[in-house]
């Protein structure tokens, strides 16, 4: 019998084993994620200029454009590409089908990149400060990060969920979640560079006024303070108007009730 439950014991102890050592397998891939989001993120941070990243990113779409309507017998789907970067940036002088129409690879992917990179620079120039751009382009970049990684992370969760039912299948369920990770971390970081090219194009940017611009010196203002002289008093505060202000004499009783002579109280 103690024989009996010793290899019981063992053979609970090794299988819980083998949960544990699974577990730190599976949130070691999760940990490469994070080591690699969070690393970006820092230089994002503090960084002084990440100006050269997005342009970066910006050439690099343009790659992945071209790249990707590649057609099995050969040449690209012009019309495709062109409605690609268009749904990027629509503005002047938007090279047509015909424009590109001809020309290899990577002539292809020169123009376009020269379209959207001096767009850009257009797009910069309405802004009196070019310091305002690069803490737009922070800004922006820093939040899709966060959005993007805060799915990734439910996503995984849910991958883990599912490569369980792997078991059945008679496949190995951790080869499984590493190999559809690796998959779904790659479109991930594919997802955030675009949607920070297409976010910095479509941002707008408007000057901050002053509350000086907005309201004239001179202008009427109206307050509260009959509801707060009511409230204070226990009742309503009795109605005045300009008129009334300006025919009161500076010794006679000030108009509001309060006992006190017009110029120590409302006239002061």
């Amino acid at each position: 019998v103690s024989k009996s439950i010793e290899g019981a014991q063992k053979r609970v102890e090794g299988r819980n084993f083998d949960v544990r050592k699974h577990i730190v397998e599976y949130d070691d891939v999760m940990n490469h994620h994070r080591e690699i989001i969070y690393s970006k993120r820092r230089k994002l941070l503090f960084e002084e200029d990440i100006h050269d990243e997005i342009l970066r990113l910006i050439k690099e779409e343009v790659e992945s454009i071209v790249a990707g309507q590649r057609l099995p017998e050969g040449g690209h789907d012009f019309q495709e590409i062109i409605e690609t970067v268009a749904a990027i940036y629509r503005g002047q002088n938007l090279p047509v089908v015909s424009d590109i129409d001809g020309l290899d690879e990577a002539q292809v992917v020169d123009k376009l990149q020269n379209y959207l990179l001096s767009r850009y620079e257009e797009l910069e120039s309405t802004l009196n400060d070019s310091s305002i751009m690069r803490q737009v382009e922070r800004e922006v970049y820093l939040s899709t990060i966060d959005s993007f990684w805060m799915e990734h992370i439910d996503d995984m969760s849910y991958l883990r969920q599912n490569v369980a039912l792997e078991a059945y299948g008679q496949r190995n369920p951790l080869i499984e979640y590493k190999n559809q990770a690796f998959g779904m971390f790659k479109r991930l970081q594919s997802n955030i560079d675009f949607a920070v090219v297409n976010t910095l194009f479509k941002v707008e940017i408007k000057p901050r006024l002053d509350i000086t611009d907005e309201v004239p010196a001179n202008a009427e203002l109206k307050t509260n303070e009959s509801q707060i002289e009511s409230n204070l008093s226990g009742g309503e505060a009795p109605q005045k108007s300009a008129d009334n202000v300006e025919k009161v004499g500076r010794n006679e009783s000030c108009p509001c009730g309060s006992g006190k002579k017009y110029k120590k109280c409302h006239g002061a």
